[in-house]
């Protein structure tokens, strides 16, 4: 596998020249470079992590205060309508956690925080770019695979060849298609629910983002999502993933 030859020629690379260069505890003046990197990085997460923290405090608190004067009749409670990111979310069940009474709560402290987001900074880009790339590689190697999953797309979010008919505009998927076949594989727009027909009420139903994909729609493609694990079962972006026991 590509991902596991780089790895292995990259350490066996550094190793020829500098022994040490695997263990980064040694003072070596590139292991002090990455050391002084890192943590600029790291201050510069867990900064982000601090400022998020106060404004989700202020945020549940400010919820409390308006749910009880919302019991109390003062003021009518909003249904709120609104998508937190990942940090905001995990600091929201770390909050709500900690100030539970019951056993089994946690806490999620900056130190944890940073090194998860320092996890998805890096894992996040890398590795959903090659599992793209394998899996359109490995489609246009595979033309009937590739086909498979048009028409399962175009079933299940309805897209319609009638949409396709300025080749233009759009681009074909399939290297390995021929040139009878193109109209098929022309991606149309995206697909969009259709819109409510009563005045006053909010078009956009839940699952839905912004530019108008059906988040939900993408739990219906089981060949999809079949297509997109055999590609990474191939193909891996993760050689490995080291863990560090905090107790036993």
């Amino acid at each position: 596998f590509l991902s596991d030859d780089m790895v292995r020629r990259t350490f066996d690379l550094r190793s020829r020249f500098n022994p040490a260069a695997q263990y980064y505890s040694i003072p070596t003046s590139l292991n002090r470079q990455f050391k002084k990197e890192n943590k600029a990085l790291r201050d510069l997460l867990l900064d982000v992590i601090q400022k998020k923290r106060l404004q989700v405090q202020n945020q549940e608190q400010d919820k409390k205060d308006r749910l009880s004067m919302s019991e109390g009749g003062s003021i009518k409670m909003k249904k709120e309508k609104h998508v937190d990111d990942l940090l905001t979310r995990l600091l929201r069940v770390s909050l709500s956690s900690s100030s539970d009474d019951k056993k089994g709560g946690f806490d999620l402290t900056d130190e944890y925080l940073s090194d998860f987001l320092l996890t998805l900074l890096f894992a996040g880009h890398d590795t959903t770019c090659l599992s793209l790339i394998y899996a359109l590689y490995l489609l246009a190697r595979h033309p009937e695979q590739e086909k498979r999953c048009v028409e399962e797309a175009r079933s299940v979010l309805g897209w319609k060849n009638t949409n396709c008919h300025n080749k233009e505009s759009h681009h074909n998927i399939g290297a390995g298609v021929s040139e009878d076949d193109n109209e098929d594989f022309l991606l149309p727009p995206a697909p969009r629910r259709p819109s409510s027909t009563n005045k006053g009420q909010d078009a956009k139903e839940e699952g839905e983002d912004d530019d108008g994909y059906v988040i939900d729609s993408i739990k219906e493609l089981p060949y999809t999502h079949a297509v997109m694990l055999e590609s990474i079962r191939l193909y891996p972006p993760v050689t490995n993933s080291i863990r560090d026991l905090g107790r036993d």
